[in-house]
Protein backbone atom coordinates (compact mmCIF):
# COMPACT_ATOMS: atom_id res chain seq x y z
CA UNK A 1 0.00 0.00 0.00
CA UNK A 2 2.81 2.52 0.91
CA UNK A 3 4.42 1.53 -2.75
CA UNK A 4 1.55 2.41 -4.35
CA UNK A 5 1.13 5.76 -2.31
CA UNK A 6 4.40 6.70 -3.12
CA UNK A 7 4.05 6.21 -7.20
CA UNK A 8 1.10 7.84 -6.81
CA UNK A 9 2.54 10.79 -4.90
CA UNK A 10 5.36 10.32 -7.72
CA UNK A 11 3.13 10.68 -10.70
CA UNK A 12 1.55 13.85 -9.18
CA UNK A 13 5.26 15.35 -9.55
CA UNK A 14 5.27 15.28 -5.08
CA UNK A 15 8.26 14.75 -3.81
CA UNK A 16 6.29 13.38 -0.97
CA UNK A 17 3.14 11.37 0.26
CA UNK A 18 0.33 13.07 0.99
CA UNK A 19 -3.27 12.09 2.53
CA UNK A 20 -4.29 12.26 -0.99
CA UNK A 21 -1.88 9.56 -2.16
CA UNK A 22 -2.62 7.41 0.90
CA UNK A 23 -6.57 7.10 0.39
CA UNK A 24 -5.68 6.57 -3.60
CA UNK A 25 -4.15 3.56 -2.44
CA UNK A 26 -6.32 2.03 0.31
CA UNK A 27 -9.50 2.57 -2.25
CA UNK A 28 -7.53 1.02 -5.19
CA UNK A 29 -6.50 -2.69 -2.86
CA UNK A 30 -10.20 -4.34 -3.25
CA UNK A 31 -9.49 -6.39 -0.37
CA UNK A 32 -8.25 -3.70 1.66
CA UNK A 33 -11.12 -2.25 4.93
CA UNK A 34 -10.84 1.59 3.27
CA UNK A 35 -12.41 -0.20 -0.10
CA UNK A 36 -15.43 -2.25 1.46
CA UNK A 37 -16.69 0.65 3.71
CA UNK A 38 -16.28 3.41 0.61
CA UNK A 39 -18.83 0.07 -1.42
CA UNK A 40 -20.87 -0.02 1.72
CA UNK A 41 -21.48 3.68 1.76
CA UNK A 42 -22.14 3.44 -2.07
CA UNK A 43 -19.16 5.18 -3.31
CA UNK A 44 -16.97 3.71 -6.00
CA UNK A 45 -13.62 3.06 -4.84
CA UNK A 46 -12.10 2.60 -8.48
CA UNK A 47 -13.70 6.24 -9.23
CA UNK A 48 -12.12 7.43 -6.32
CA UNK A 49 -8.62 5.91 -6.67
CA UNK A 50 -7.78 6.01 -10.18
CA UNK A 51 -4.32 4.17 -11.20
CA UNK A 52 -1.09 6.31 -10.35
CA UNK A 53 -0.29 6.14 -14.15
CA UNK A 54 -4.25 8.07 -14.75
CA UNK A 55 -3.29 10.66 -11.39
CA UNK A 56 0.26 11.33 -13.45
CA UNK A 57 -1.95 12.19 -16.88
CA UNK A 58 -4.31 14.74 -14.81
Amino acid sequence: MLTDAVGRAAARGAGRIEGVDLLGALAADPDARAAEVLRAAGVDPARLAPPAADVAEG
